[in-house]
């Protein structure tokens, strides 16, 4: 059986680029507290806070996936520069996951007089910091 697929190893000369990037979730500004204010949460309710770090960090993680940055951050200052299209990104999936908590659902049902129908992620505002390599 032949493979399709060549298995990713450290030979290939993106891995070693791609392999370790964190800019989103290093770089980020946006937080828990900020998150909660998006999502309507009392700041002082804390039982949802644990949900919340983790839908941040999975959503970071697949803004870094996404876009295979080598660095948003300038050399010689040191400063970031995550551009806000990232950080509106962040927090408006953030928001959504939350919405979508219960499994399953595609749809919210607004006081019975009209549907709401969730659509895939849209990557809008990360495409234009995306990296392609080999171009």
């Amino acid at each position: 059986m032949a493979l399709f697929f060549q298995p990713l190893t450290s030979d290939l000369p993106w891995v070693s680029v791609a392999k370790d990037l964190h800019w989103v979730r290093d770089y980020s500004t946006i937080t828990v507290a900020i998150l909660k204010d998006t999502c309507r949460i009392d700041g002082d309710d804390d039982s949802n806070d644990a949900f919340l770090s983790i839908i941040l960090a999975a959503v970071k993680d697949q803004a870094d996936a996404y876009l295979q940055r080598p660095s948003f951050v300038e050399p010689s200052s040191g400063t970031s520069l995550l551009p806000p299209a990232i950080n509106l990104w962040v927090l408006q999936v953030s928001e959504r996951l939350f919405e979508q908590r219960q499994n399953g659902l595609s749809r919210i049902n607004v006081q019975q007089a009209q549907d709401t129908w969730w659509t895939a992620i849209d990557y809008s505002l990360l495409y234009p910091y995306k990296t392609f390599f080999g171009m």
